[in-house]
């Protein structure tokens, strides 16, 4: 028997209305050699008879289903601890792949030993392709531990970095920094300290090739958060410091060594104005690109 190559593991919580588009383009992948878990938070909606039924088609389909709601981060952990896997990838239960996303990502994976990404096209409950600051972007950080660091921590977050969590993963790599990126200190950025970490230990790789069509709709987990964020950040101080996000800058200091922290120390006052233009810029054609669109 072949030995599985690749493990997919899906975290869901009432899920019924895009899991099922979901699992389509996950067994519809090119790549075969695959296993799809999926991890139920203790849904009250459809999303377990969707289970179910998919599963009794397809038995590279397993179901867990959790006897208690045991958060959002925890449902994260529980699949990767469950993979069997040579890699391993997390997929958003209301997002939908390209079909060759796995194959395309394996490849370049299993060159270099690294996290692997496509690129991301933000899309609404309709399927439609929406504008983002995110889209499109193809990342690379490659070379030494510090400097791939260095680099994440001044890439521009309108880039949509943290998106590279949802990317192809050597599995054990990833236990290695597993625990010490999903706790609750760093509950509202806890896929950036996870992107970070992986860093610490591997070079990350996009493929421009293939596309995570990541759904943004009124009850996804970042449309939520974004709408508590507006909330709490009306005044023009916050919406300024959001922006200026100098508050992230010791979250992800707060990870490294001392060493590293001093190194981050003198180059921040260098980097950081180019980090502020490079945003800017990057906020301003995509003002004007949504104006002529």
């Amino acid at each position: 028997m072949e030995m599985i190559k690749v493990t997919v593991g899906i975290p869901v919580y009432n899920g019924e209305e895009f899991l099922a588009k979901c699992l389509d383009s996950i067994i519809n992948q090119t790549y075969k050699n695959i296993e799809i878990i999926i991890s139920d938070n203790q849904s009250d909606d459809l999303t377990q008879e969707i289970c179910y039924r998919y599963a009794s088609k397809d038995s590279r389909i397993k179901y867990i289903r959790q006897e208690v709601n045991r958060g959002s981060m925890q449902n994260f952990i529980i699949l990767a601890e469950a993979a069997v896997g040579e890699y391993f990838m997390w997929a958003g239960a209301d997002d939908v792949l390209d079909a060759n996303w796995i194959n395309n990502l394996l490849s370049k994976s299993e060159r270099f030993n690294c996290l692997t990404f496509g690129i991301v096209q933000y899309i609404n409950q309709h399927d439609a392709e929406i504008v983002s600051t995110a889209n499109r972007i193809v990342f690379e950080f490659k070379g030494p531990r510090l400097y791939r660091q260095i680099k994440y921590i001044f890439t521009p977050w309108v880039y949509g970095k943290m998106i590279l969590c949802w990317g192809l993963f050597p599995r054990k790599k990833l236990l290695n920094i597993i625990n010490k990126s999903f706790v609750p200190r760093w509950v509202g950025a806890v896929d950036s300290i996870f992107v970070f970490n992986v860093l610490e230990i591997c070079n990350i790789i996009s493929v421009d090739k293939v596309v995570l069509h990541k759904r943004n709709h009124t009850n996804s987990e970042s449309a939520v958060a974004s709408s508590a964020n507006r909330k709490e950040s009306n005044s023009l101080i916050c919406k300024l410091l959001s922006f200026l996000k100098i508050n992230m800058i010791f979250e992800f200091a707060g990870s490294m060594s001392t060493a590293d922290k001093i190194v981050l120390i003198f180059l921040t006052p260098i980097i950081y104005p180019i980090y502020i233009l490079r945003s800017t810029i990057h906020l301003i054609k995509y003002k004007i690109n949504r104006r002529s669109s």
